[in-house]
Formats: C-alpha cells, structure tokens, sequence
C-alpha cells in the first residue's frame, strides 16, 4: 500500500469502512453470537478480524461472529443481525476495543456469557452498569490513562474484580492490547450451541438474551431454541461517543491520542 504522509488521509482511509462482517459458523444455532466492536483509525472490523484470526484462526468454525464499527452501540447491531439471520438470533458475548469500549460498558445492562474490555474507552456513566464474574478487562495504554486517568481505570477494575471478573494492567502500547487479549483469553470465548466456552472442562451458564427479548425475562438460551416469551425490541441506542488511542502511521511517526478525540469528545476530560 502507498505510504500515507497526511494523518487526515490516513483516517480517511481506514474510517471508510463501516459496514458489519458476519460470520455464520456452518451449522452452528443462532442461540450464540459474539459481536467484536473495533476502534478508531487503524481498528476497523477488518483489522480486528485479521487480530483474532491470527491467534484462534479455526474459532469462526465454531462460533457466529459479527465485527462492528465503534460507531455502533450494541442495539443497532442487533437490529442488523435480526435482518440477516433472524429473530431467534441471540448474542450472548461482547468484546470491545479502545473506542469499541463505550459500546461495550454501554450495553452491560444486562448479564452476557462473556464480555471482554481491551484497553477500552471509559463511558462517564460506567459506575452503573452491570458487571459479573463474566467481565474480563486488560488496560494500561500511557496514551489511554492519558485520556481517562488511571484513577478512572482502577474504579472500573476494582468494579469488575468486585463482581468475580478480571482486570489487569499492562504498560504497553494500545495496539499490543488486541493480540494479547486474544492469546489470554482464546480459550474463553463461548462456542455455539454449547454452555461450554472453547477451553476443556470450563462451563459458563450466563443468562442469553434472545434479540427483541426484554432483559432478565427469561433464563438461558439452549442450542437451537427460541427463548420464549420475546418482547418487542427496545430502542436501538445510537451514537456512542468516539475515541480511541495512539496510532502508528505508516511513515512510522505516533498520534497524540488526544488528536483522535471528536470535538464532542474534547468537551471534557472524562469523554
């Protein structure tokens, strides 16, 4: 690829590209789906894909996966997964990097089989969520604690450890986060149609809300089987504020994380 000297047509660039990726494992029920939110700049569902499956390449065999934009909460996702696969899609584990981070925290509402946390954006309303033995969170970008402190990061770890989760730091670059992640905990994400995650022996029976179902109505969703009783879908929630953190261009030269703040996100020091 040409190399991009402009910062603004490097974004440009990588910004383009907005639209979901599914990946439907053959065979496997809809009862289970992960949905990956990626970051700004560089962190496109592309990139996220290429991340995961350079570490557990055979996991889209066995398990439904939708890589999205951080411009998209959790609702329009879903909203997008019914018109494509159809109402008795559930998804039961969300993962959130940098900017995806804010379509994570937003979106623990309710309980999940698994969510993951890397390096995330910290959404000022955290302190309210839901969090269970279930959250796992790595953290600890300079470019990150820039933006969000790191008396935010120990609030939200110490909220995720409380609940029986995980939370550690490591003083790394933000980009490193993704591959670690996904070698720390490759042997945790669920499986469809299973109540096993993918590493031997390891259950999760976490409650699985069938899309359009109204949170804590019902209890887990087995393979193959439509939770009954789904309500009408509540209103899809737009519009996650967008961040994310340091960026290598092409040239070699480092982003001030700051630089990727929208103007709305500049209003305040905790955006």
């Amino acid at each position: 690829m040409k190399y991009i000297d402009k910062y603004d047509d490097f974004l440009k660039l990588n910004e383009s590209e907005t639209d979901l990726i599914f990946v439907r494992a053959a065979g496997s029920p809809l009862s289970s789906i992960t949905v990956i939110f990626g970051g700004k700049a560089y962190a496109t569902p592309t990139w996220m894909q290429s991340k995961l499956k350079s570490i557990k390449p055979n996991l889209e065999k066995v398990q439904n996966i939708v890589y999205a934009p951080h411009t998209m909460g959790l609702s329009e996702v879903e909203k997008r997964i019914v018109a494509k696969w159809g109402s008795e899609s559930a998804v039961d584990s969300i993962i959130g990097f940098s900017a995806g981070g804010y379509s994570v925290i937003n979106a623990m509402t309710r309980e999940f089989r698994f969510v993951g946390l890397i390096d995330p954006s910290i959404p000022n309303d955290y302190t309210n969520k839901k969090f269970g033995s279930y959250v796992n969170m790595i953290w600890g970008s300079p470019g990150m604690i820039q933006l969000f402190t790191e008396a935010k990061y120990n609030s939200l770890a110490s909220k995720i450890k409380s609940a029986g989760g995980t939370a550690e730091k490591y003083s790394q670059q933000h980009d490193w986060f993704v591959t670690e992640f996904f070698k720390k905990f490759e042997k945790s994400i669920p499986i469809s149609g299973s109540d096993k995650s993918n590493s031997t022996g390891s259950t999760s029976k976490r409650p699985v809300v069938t899309i359009g179902q109204k949170s804590g109505s019902s209890g887990i969703s087995t393979a193959g089987t439509e939770i009954e009783g789904a309500k009408k879908k509540a209103k899809a929630t737009m519009g996650a504020r967008l961040l994310a953190g340091i960026v290598q261009t092409a040239t070699g030269s480092t982003i001030d994380p700051s630089d990727l703040m929208s103007s709305d996100d500049s209003e305040s020091s905790d955006a």
